[in-house]
């Protein structure tokens, strides 16, 4: 089933609840869970965090 489009902000937003919530799993572990719960691709959550963390 084809996902909807999900903003980079969602994205962060999502990454970012995500970790203060679950501290004790690292930052892949934290895009795996971002990827399920929005249903986008692994890669695109990496991506927007990678270039989070590089601003």
């Amino acid at each position: 089933m084809a996902s909807p489009i999900v903003s980079i902000e969602r994205i962060r937003a999502e990454f970012y609840q995500v970790r203060v919530n679950t501290y004790e799993l690292s930052d892949a572990e934290v895009c795996e869970l971002v990827s399920v719960n929005l249903c986008v691709p692994l890669d695109a959550v990496r991506q927007v965090v990678e270039e989070q963390a590089e601003a």
